[in-house]
């Protein structure tokens, strides 16, 4: 099993993980200071962190099952490359450093975005 290989197989247990979580219940999303409140809030939780982590994470999945694995991490890290970005800008826009979320996401998503990059490096 080479680098991008076992990053295909790790990134597609975090987004089976994550989109069954949000799936199941959309009222985790309170752990990162949001909230699903009402039918429709649910329902949007359950698509937009759910359904969206699924698919990705099975499309991963099949392009690395395909030999596309380097496509794959490349295509993840040009996601999470613009989640960090708008994270940032947002959080300067919304004046949301003071917000717990904020502080712990950026770090995450740069170690994250680190991560992906390293592998397309060494791997």
């Amino acid at each position: 099993m080479t680098l991008i290989d076992l990053a295909v197989v790790l990134v597609v247990g975090y987004f089976l993980v994550t989109g069954l979580t949000f799936l199941v219940r959309p009222e985790s999303v309170a752990f990162y200071g949001l909230s699903a409140d009402g039918p429709a809030g649910r329902t949007e939780v359950r698509c937009y962190y759910g359904a969206l982590a699924l698919g990705l994470g099975a499309f991963v999945g099949y392009l690395g099952l395909n030999d596309l694995g380097r496509e794959a991490i490349t295509g993840v890290l040009m996601i999470a490359s613009a989640i960090l970005v708008v994270r940032v800008i947002g959080a300067f826009a919304d004046r949301g450093w003071s917000e717990r979320y904020n502080r712990l996401a950026v770090p995450t998503e740069t170690g994250f975005v680190v991560a992906l990059g390293a592998v397309l490096f060494f791997g």
